[in-house]
């Protein structure tokens, strides 16, 4: 059976992330284009960066929870985000810590994914500079740890 509750909060990520504008405060436009989950390792198009993936990872085997009315699950939720570095920008690891600290502001602001989570933790943060040989191409991988419960009968 699908579960909707780990969906809806992959939405609400995804609408967090768009968030993500100069406009709105934060260091990067990286919001302005997001998507949720990425299909092997392809190259983005370099036209479309700064770009953000939202990918769901590995997931624990649900656990009864609240007495056995309701499951609870906890699940790697990892945010890739790629950026490039053009002429006049800033430097390239300048950009890919700008995008870090926007994507842990935009995250770290709602644990519970909109009450829809129990709880959210950053596990960890990894970047890498010059990725398929390119030199002027970033990355950033944020991961989450989302622990939320659910029944059979959720919407």
């Amino acid at each position: 059976m699908a579960d909707p509750v780990k969906e809806q909060i992959l939405a609400n990520i995804v609408t967090t992330l768009e968030g993500i504008s100069t406009g709105d405060g934060y260091y990067t436009n990286a919001g302005h284009r997001v998507l949720k989950y990425l299909e092997g390792w392809q190259q983005p198009d370099g036209d479309l960066l700064p770009c953000l993936y939202v990918v769901a990872g590995n997931e624990s085997p649900p656990t009864f929870a609240l007495g056995g009315s309701c499951y609870r699950s906890e699940v790697e939720i990892s945010v890739w985000s790629y950026v490039e570095q053009k002429p006049g920008a800033d430097d390239l690891g300048d950009q890919l810590a700008k995008v870090e600290a926007d994507i842990k502001v935009a995250m770290m602001t709602d644990l519970t994914r909109g009450a829809l989570a129990e709880s959210q933790t950053l596990m960890g943060v990894s970047t890498d500079e010059g990725f398929y040989g390119e030199g002027n191409r970033g990355a950033v991988v944020a991961t989450f740890s989302v622990k939320y419960s659910w029944s059979l009968t959720a919407p």
